[in-house]
């Protein structure tokens, strides 16, 4: 049944027979009549018949019976264990982001550290003979505020900050 154009509609798809409403109370007034005169139905009973009925269920039989619930606990352990390990799964992050290495930092890098860096000539050639030792000094670097609200003030505008 499609929808369109169902705001014009003025009939109500609802008929009623040829003259209905003209013989309608005469029919009311008829079956009323007929209710009130007629006491029984017409289906009739024997005399005594439940006085002598009886039911007997044996105890083997209420036994037999065993109502299986349909949630019971198992099934709502293993609903919730299935739920709980798809939620981790879409929660937990599997990228795979390498480490930094000392093998991945490019000579610029590694330049701009030895200039900026108070190193002396006795520590380089230990950290060009041992390269671990260097790789333990960026990995292990700090900077302090002061030195890094002086980079934001000295080397930043304000319009790197500003959001378009």
């Amino acid at each position: 049944m499609t929808k369109k154009r169902i705001h014009n509609i003025t009939q109500s798809g609802f008929k009623t027979p040829d003259n209905y409403f003209d013989s309608l109370e005469s029919n009311l007034l008829s079956e009323l009549n007929l209710k009130s005169k007629i006491d029984t139905s017409g289906f009739n009973m024997p005399d005594g018949y439940l006085e002598n009925f009886s039911v007997s269920i044996s105890k083997e039989e209420k036994e037999k019976t065993k109502v299986i619930p349909l949630f019971n606990k198992n099934t709502w352990l293993s609903i919730s264990s299935i739920a709980a390990v798809i939620t981790l799964l879409f929660t937990l992050n599997f990228s795979n982001k390498e480490a930094v290495t000392f093998s991945s930092l490019d000579n610029e890098t590694i330049e701009s550290y030895l200039l900026l860096s108070d190193v002396e000539s006795a520590e380089i050639s230990t950290l060009i003979t041992d390269p671990t030792v260097l790789e333990n000094a960026i990995m292990e670097e700090t900077v302090s505020d002061s030195a890094l609200e002086n980079y934001l003030y000295d080397d930043t505008d304000i319009e790197d900050y500003i959001l378009e």
